[in-house]
Parts: C-alpha cells; sequence; structure tokens
C-alpha cells in the first residue's frame, strides 16, 4: 500500500501550462473569429448604409462613384451574412474573410479620398483599423491588411501631393497601424492563455480521474480492505445524529453505485407495516418506483434484517418462496439487503440491491454496502470531497491571480498608445484647418471620444484587478452622499436630456454624514446611475431615495444609510440576479448591445456593477438588487439598495 499511495512530489503538482499543438490552436482561434464575424458584419452593413446617405449629398461627380463603392460593400457584407447566419461559411476561412472584409472596408474610404484629392477622410480609417486588429485573429492577414492599406494611401500620397494635410495624416494613420498592432497582439495572447487554460484544465481532470481508477481497483483488489469497512461502519452509526438522515438516503446509491454493481438499487424505509423507495437507480421509467409500496409480513427478509442488523444476502431468489415480487419490474435473480440503523440502534429501513443475473454478492460488497449504508460513510465522503474542492478553489484562485495581473499588464500597455492617441486627436480638434472642415472635425470628434471611452474601461479594468487583488486603497473622510449625487446628477444631464429620462433625487434630505472615499463612492454611484439610464427605455424615469439606519438595523452596528436607486426599465430576471454583479457579466445577447456609455442596452466590458460591489464591501455595506423580472414590453423596472455604515471600523482604516 505504501507503493501504491505515494504522495505527489513537487513536480508533480508543477502548474506549468500543457503543450497545445499549433493545428488545435489555430482550429480554436478560428472558431472564435468565426463567432465574432456576425457582429462586425452587422456593423459594417450599418455604417455603409449610413454612408449611402451621406454620399448621396455629395457633388454628383463624387456620389456616383462612392455610393456604387458603397453599394457593391453593403451587399457583400449582406450576403457574407446570410452565409454566416446559416453557417455556411467553415471556420478555417474566417480570417480570410475578415480581412476581406476589412480590405473592403478600407478600400472604399481610399476611393473616396481619390476622388476627393484630400487626405481627410484618412481619420475615419483609424476605427476600422483598431476593429480589424481586435477581430482578425491571424497575423500573417492582419498584415497583408495593413501594408495594403498603407501601400495604396501612399500611393495616393504621391499621386496628389500638393494637397495640404498628408502629413498630419500620416501620423494620425502611423499610430493607428500601431494601436491595431497592439490590440492584436494583446487579443491573441489572451486567447492562447485561454485555451491554454482549458487543455491545462482537462488534463488535471484526467489525472484525477487516473488517480480515481487507481484507488478503486486498490481497494477492490486489496484483502484487506474488510476491517477498514468495518471500522467506517461503525464510526458511520456513531456520527449519525450529527448528519441530516434525509440527505444520507439521497446520497448512499450515488455514491455506492461506485464500488459495488448492481442492476436495481433503493432506499427503502419503514412506514408503520410497509416499506416505502424514497430513493432509487437503475429502474425502469414506467414502474414509477417512488410510488411502490412491499407489505412488511412475518419472517420475510426486511424481519430478519431487523432481528439481526446484519447484511442479508440471498443468492437465488428462485429459491425463496416468500418473495414478493413487483409487477412491470425485471425478475431478480441474486439480491442483497443492508440495514439502515438510526443512532437509537433501530432499523428504520433497509439499502435493496438486486442483480437480474444469478451473480451472488461477495460478504467484501456487502460490508462495503454496509459502510455506505451508515452516514458516517458521507462524512467522510464529504471530507474527501472537501479536500479535493480546496486544491480547486487553491487552482482557481491561481487562474485568477493570472487573469487579474493580465489586466492590469494590458491596462498598462493599452494606456501609452492611447495616450497618443488622445493627444494627436486633441491637438488637431484645435487647429483651424481642420475646424473648418465639418466633417473633419466630427471625426476627430468621434476619434477622441472613442479614445476617451475607451479610457475609462481601461480605468474600469484597474479598478477590478485592484479589488481582486485587494490592493485597493481607501480613504475615509466624512462626507455627503447627497452632495454627491447631485453633482453626479448634473454631469449625467447631458445623456439624460438625450433620452428624455427624469431623475428625480429627493429634496430636502436629512441624511448623516458618513465616513467614506469620496472617489471610490462617486464610482460607485456613477455606474449605478448610468445602469440604470441604459436599461430604462426612452422616457423613462430613475428615483433616488434614501433613509438613515438606526444602530443594529441591516447589520450595521453603529447605524448608517440606505440608497435606493429605482428605475422604470426592462427589468431583470431573478435567475440572474446573484449573477449581475461578477466580472464580465452581460445581460441579454453581447452582439445585439448598442454602443455608447448610456445608450439604450449599451454595450460595456460588464464591470461596471462588479466594481461597485468590490467598493461597497470595502467600505464594510452591502448592495443589493430586487426586480421582479426581465420584460421589454411592461418594463418592471430594478431597484439597487447599496447600505453604508456611519462609521468605519478601525481595521478598516
Amino acid at each position: 500500500m505504501s507503493q501504491t499511495m505515494q504522495p505527489r512530489t513537487s513536480a508533480d503538482t508543477s502548474t506549468a501550462l500543457p503543450e497545445i499543438g499549433k493545428a488545435e490552436l489555430r482550429a480554436a482561434l478560428d472558431e472564435v473569429m468565426l463567432d465574432s464575424l456576425s457582429p462586425a458584419v452587422a456593423v459594417l452593413i450599418i455604417i455603409f448604409l449610413v454612408l449611402v446617405y451621406v454620399y448621396a449629398r455629395q457633388p454628383r461627380a463624387i456620389a456616383v462613384p462612392t455610393m456604387l463603392a458603397a453599394l457593391l460593400a453593403l451587399a457583400v457584407n449582406f450576403v457574407c451574412g446570410i452565409l454566416l447566419y446559416h453557417r455556411k461559411i467553415p471556420a478555417r476561412y474566417a480570417n480570410p474573410l475578415g480581412a476581406a472584409l476589412a480590405v473592403l472596408a478600407l478600400l472604399h474610404r481610399l476611393v473616396y479620398i481619390a476622388l476627393l484629392r484630400d487626405p481627410a477622410p484618412t481619420s475615419s480609417m483609424i476605427l476600422t483599423f483598431v476593429g480589424a486588429g481586435f477581430l482578425i485573429l491571424s497575423t500573417p492577414w492582419l498584415v497583408a491588411v495593413l501594408l495594403s492599406t498603407l501601400a495604396t494611401w501612399v500611393a495616393l500620397a504621391l499621386l496628389f501631393p500638393a494637397a495640404p494635410g498628408w502629413t498630419e495624416n500620416a501620423l494620425l494613420l502611423v499610430s493607428a497601424i500601431g494601436l491595431t498592432v497592439i490590440i492584436h497582439l494583446t487579443r491573441l495572447n489572451s486567447l492562447r492563455r485561454q485555451e491554454l487554460l482549458r487543455a491545462q484544465n482537462a488534463s488535471r481532470n484526467q489525472e484525477l480521474e487516473q488517480r480515481a481508477e487507481a484507488l478503486e481497483t486498490f481497494y477492490q483488489n486489496e484483502r484487506s480492505r474488510r476491517a477498514l469497512t468495518e471500522t467506517l461502519y461503525e464510526v458511520s452509526r456513531a456520527l449519525s445524529q450529527t448528519l441530516d438522515l434525509q440527505e444520507v438516503l439521497g446520497l448512499i446509491l450515488e455514491n455506492l453505485a461506485r464500488i459495488v454493481a448492481f442492476d436495481r438499487g433503493s432506499v427503502m424505509l419503514r412506514q408503520d407495516n410497509v416499506l416505502v423507495i424514497v430513493a432509487a437507480r437503475g429502474f425502469p421509467p414506467a414502474s414509477n418506483p417512488l410510488q411502490i409500496r412491499v407489505p412488511i409480513k412475518e419472517g420475510d427478509v426486511f424481519e430478519q434484517i431487523c432481528q439481526s442488523k446484519r447484511p442479508l444476502i440471498i443468492p437465488e431468489i428462485l429459491d425463496r418462496l416468500d418473495w414478493q415480487h413487483v409487477e412491470n419490474l425485471p425478475p431478480a435473480r441474486a439480491w442483497a439487503g443492508i440495514p439502515l440503523i438510526d443512532a437509537k440502534d433501530a432499523v428504520i429501513g433497509m439499502l435493496s440491491l438486486t442483480r437480474e443475473t444469478p451473480r451472488v454478492y461477495t460478504e467484501d460488497e456487502a460490508m462495503f454496502a454496509l459502510a455506505f449504508a451508515g452516514q458516517a460513510a458521507i462524512a467522510l465522503q464529504n471530507a474527501r470531497l472537501y479536500s479535493e474542492l480546496g486544491e480547486a478553489y487553491t487552482q482557481l484562485e491561481r487562474l485568477d491571480a493570472t487573469k487579474s495581473d493580465f489586466i492590469t499588464v494590458a491596462a498598462h500597455e493599452l494606456r501609452t498608445p492611447l495616450t497618443i492617441v488622445r493627444g494627436y486627436s486633441h491637438m488637431l480638434l484645435k487647429d483651424p484647418e481642420i475646424n473648418k472642415d465639418f466633417e473633419r472635425s466630427e471625426m476627430l470628434r468621434g476619434i477622441y471620444d472613442g479614445a476617451m471611452r475607451l479610457n475609462d474601461i481601461i480605468n474600469s479594468m484597474v479598478d477590478m484587478a485592484k479589488i481582486d487583488t485587494r490592493t485597493l486603497q481607501l480613504y475615509f473622510l466624512p462626507m455627503s452622499l447627497v452632495d454627491l449625487l447631485h453633482g453626479l446628477a448634473k454631469g449625467l444631464e447631458e445623456a439624460l436630456e438625450e433620452r428624455h429620462l427624469t431623475l428625480c433625487i429627493s429634496e430636502g434630505w436629512q441624511l448623516p454624514v458618513i465616513e467614506g472615499d469620496v472617489d471610490a463612492l462617486k464610482k460607485t454611484f456613477y455606474h449605478l446611475l448610468v445602469n440604470a439610464i441604459k436599461y430604462t427605455p426612452d422616457g423613462g424615469k430613475i428615483t433616488v431615495t434614501g433613509r438613515a439606519l438606526e444602530p443594529g438595523e441591516c447589520d450595521m452596528p453603529m447605524g448608517g444609510v440606505e440608497i435606493v436607486i429605482q428605475d422604470t426599465g426592462i427589468g431583470i430576471d431573478p435567475r440572474f440576479h446573484h449573477l449581475i454583479f461578477t466580472k464580465f457579466y452581460q445581460t441579454g445577447e453581447v452582439a445585439l448591445h448598442s454602443s455608447g456609455t448610456t445608450k439604450f442596452k449599451g454595450g460595456g466590458p460588464g464591470l461596471g456593477l462588479a466594481i461597485v460591489k468590490g467598493i461597497v464591501e470595502a467600505h464594510g455595506g452591502k448592495v443589493w438588487l430586487e426586480s421582479q423580472g426581465y420584460d421589454e414590453t411592461t418594463c418592471p423596472g430594478s431597484s439597487f439598495h447599496v447600505v453604508l455604515p456611519l462609521v468605519q471600523a478601525e481595521e478598516q482604516i
């Protein structure tokens, strides 16, 4: 036994990731790429529809060729969308198709530049570059897109050198290419890491299965296990008072089937003068085993078990004249009955194990069944499962730490190119020549707003990483939640007006001053208000109320405050109430979300409510959701409750 049950060495527990074949990894990335094409094609169709409308307002010499080019691109994307919807495109063609669509979109803008003989439309190509870097998961295909576009653009610059702005737009183009490469490499590395972790999980599961098989073989072949089984039975009887009997009855068959083979098994409890089946395994569905009642007769097998309080083995059922056959069940041949004994040493039922072939149960099998019939076997099983779960939770913590590290590194790496894009776009917005051209100015404004949006996402990623790693630093000072909420409401006035929403904050509040981190709580209520705006249809209403809590109320020993943000939005299904505060969780179909921070059902990284939960709990508070359900027609709405203590505990401060 010492040779069979060797402890694991440090090399066995290495967390090194397994190798994955290039073909397997490529196939997995192609599947991810194929799944990403459908929403990308939908976005391109919308963009080209808008461009057709815009080009129609241009002079005829420009409008005709540009509209034809846009309509051609629209037709190609529409056909691709149909093929993708019907799953007619193999995954191996996903990257070439994505590259072709990106080239088509970029070529369309290059045609527009050639017709205008002006490099101004170059700025609108930046979002296409960034989208291609995120979408295309094949570096050669992405490089082909970037080089072909850059070569064409340089050719146009040489063909029309007299037009102003080539230098500035060249800088924009190079910056966009750099950002595209960074985004592509970051996402590609992330997906590769996910595939490696998935392979590691499969490898560990296989290892656990092999160890379980080895242990099962060991216990089946080791003849000395009988003494161990008898000891477990005695311990199970001693521990029966501390375990729930109903739970034990439900688990007996599930655990026993792993080591003792049987065709039909049932847990039968005594109720007056009948035996009732409360758990069954292997019965035909039409037999309704839970409805079976077996009368207890004098001298039958159950009476013998009650008298001996020991297992009863019947080698051949056909030899028992007193055997009670049950209709709709195959004939039994070999049988074993195991007593279920409570803390008072009384037999309250039995474990019935039936074989439909004349294969006799052995004494060893009966002793195993006897151990599992006791509640102590379940306690030992739970102890083993708890140990395995502890290892699994440790591994999950490592994986979660790795994910948090990746988020931190990715956010840091994205900030540098993003700062360049923000800086140059902001400088160009102040250029008088660019401001004279409304179209170019609007395009630059879109780039700048997009960069600011990306900056907010990166900040959220950093906040989430700090919460995960418990490195979030809070500075508690006396503060007024009323003033904070009014300040946030002013900052959201434009978004509320755009969506025709009404934000009502009670006037004349008498809320007490609390100790809290102003910046952190500002983020908390900002995310909650933005969440309410996003999931409230146009014309809806958002109400913010608050009240003071007495000492001891809501588990606040020194008292506190409760803020409730209630909306008339689409609501949230109660099944998902416990999920919305988790990282990256998205309600509904992500591909159908609109873009924008406060657009209706607007998309996002899914970090807002997770950040809210982390900050509130870091303050020693609580946050929860109340919603009757999800319905976009009746709009039942949602209510988010935030409870914060008046005074922070010394260990938190």
